[in-house]
């Protein structure tokens, strides 16, 4: 019985895995590669958010969606802030962020979360935000990125990190990056970088 049932496990994974490459067969190395392109599409550090009007080391609540600049976004995605937050042009990046001349702070305790939006990101991509608290050692400041409204990523252990997410999804989705804390209050978090790769 038990050489019988692993015979037909056997024939059945054989079975599907031939059925799913004949029907991927012709879209199978596009999407793939898609999945595993390194190639930038979209690429923000801050550097040049004053162009905003937004004043340097000054909290600023955006009522609505404000465009934020980019240095590379050949897919032309809908690039917001929005939210309580403050930018500094100058603050050196810490060791790690140093493609960074440039940084945006979510404002602490605040119901207006401040937030970097993407809109419709077409799937399959990677995402890398490079990141750390407003406040160096509070690892109650961490970072929540959503996909869709789902979330893919909550960290913060009070000291500089990266996140690197390849996030299941298809077709288009919205992706938002901003501090968090578990509670309605947005929670001191600074990005340094983020990219999008496809």
């Amino acid at each position: 019985g038990s050489v019988a049932a692993s015979q037909s496990s056997i024939a059945s994974s054989q079975s599907s895995s031939l059925a799913g490459s004949e029907t991927n067969s012709s879209d199978s190395s596009t999407s793939s590669s898609a999945a595993l392109g390194n190639t930038p599409v979209l690429t923000m550090n801050f550097a040049s958010l004053g162009t905003t009007g937004l004043a340097e080391n000054t909290e600023t609540t955006l009522t609505g969606e404000v465009d934020a600049p980019t240095v590379t976004n050949t897919e032309n995605y809908l690039v917001k802030l929005t939210g309580k937050l403050k930018i500094s042009t100058a603050q050196n990046p810490p060791s790690g962020a140093s493609g960074s001349t440039g940084v945006v702070q979510f404002a602490n305790n605040s119901s207006a979360v401040g937030k970097v939006i993407i809109k419709q990101v077409q799937c399959p991509f990677a995402l890398q935000v490079k990141h750390a608290p407003s406040t160096a050692g509070d690892a109650t400041r961490k970072l929540r990125i959503t996909v869709n409204g789902a979330e893919v990523y909550l960290q913060g252990d009070g000291n500089f990190q990266v996140a690197d997410l390849t996030p299941s999804c298809s077709g288009k989705v919205d992706v938002e990056a901003y501090g968090w804390d578990g509670t309605a209050l947005g929670k001191g978090v600074r990005i340094f970088d983020l990219t999008i790769t496809r």
